[in-house]
């Protein structure tokens, strides 16, 4: 199967944060396990073009779940003024 969108946002016209569904790559055999992917790229909001991939995170298999960890990357790209991965100072 395919990925599929959850949730798409772009963030004070500086990032672009993309939270898909998709099959594991990590299966060896059917059932396939899904789980929600956020990736935040660096947006041009003059050329509406993406830039450079920032970052990626990745959370459980409800959309529930992908949704919650999308808004928190969003609220960390505004507090912090960028992308900050777990552990860096």
């Amino acid at each position: 199967m395919t990925s599929e969108k959850v949730i798409q946002s772009y963030v004070l016209e500086k990032w672009f944060v993309s939270t898909i569904r998709r099959d594991s790559s990590a299966a060896i055999e059917p059932p396939v396990h899904r789980y929600c992917e956020t990736l935040i790229w660096e947006w041009d909001h003059e050329t509406r073009n993406m830039g450079a991939l920032i970052g990626q995170t990745e959370s459980c298999s409800s959309n529930l779940c992908g949704i919650k960890d999308h808004f928190s990357v969003c609220e960390q790209l505004a507090r912090e003024d960028g992308w900050k991965e777990s552990g860096d100072a």
